[in-house]
């Protein structure tokens, strides 16, 4: 094994393995679908992390895109892997991605939106501001001596309210979503 390149800004590896366990290799990052040189860093980190007796070094970079290497396993009912390539479809993804970024930002934080999704809320959110709007201005305008000037005006500050929290609700639902998507978990 050869360590390091003097053609290469990257420190690199070199091996020679028996042809056999390069097809075998080979064929394992064809299913795994990732390169060679992929796998084989995986491999490498995943032997440094495991046979350091205290730790990998902090100074050590990590890398933000490391192909994911803990697996589950579910069991689906009937119809369930038929609606999930649907959904992953509908969102120009693979099942496992599409499972692996709903699961990712449920543990972030709120499940992303897709971008059809995100726009509904994003109109939703308009119209509920406009929602308030009137109810503010109807409250504004309801006369004082109005005989149910006081049960009207406590039903429409409550409108008002409610209006208000859920606005600020969907913002917030829309802004973590959109934070979730962008981020390397996709």
């Amino acid at each position: 094994m050869r360590s390091g390149s003097l053609h290469s800004a990257s420190p690199s590896i070199t091996v020679r393995p028996s042809a056999e366990e390069k097809r075998l290799f080979t064929a394992l990052a064809a299913k795994r679908g990732t390169t060679e040189a992929k796998l084989a860093l995986i491999a490498v980190r995943a032997l440094l992390r495991d046979n350091c007796p205290n730790g990998l070094p902090s100074d050590m970079p990590v890398q933000a895109h490391d192909a994911g290497t803990d697996r589950i396993t579910i069991r689906l009912r009937p119809g369930d892997l038929r609606a999930i390539a649907n959904r992953a479809a509908a969102r120009h993804t693979r099942p496992s991605t599409y499972i692996a970024a709903l699961v990712r930002g449920h543990l972030a934080r709120n499940p992303p939106l897709t971008a059809a999704e995100l726009d509904a809320f994003k109109k939703a959110i308009v119209v509920l501001a406009g929602c308030g709007t009137l109810a503010s201005q109807t409250l504004r305008t309801i006369p004082g001596d109005s005989a149910d000037w006081a049960e009207r005006s406590r039903q429409l500050a409550a409108l008002q309210a409610a209006v208000t929290a859920l606005e600020e609700r969907m913002h917030d639902l829309v802004y973590e979503s959109l934070r979730s998507w962008e981020s390397n978990y996709a």
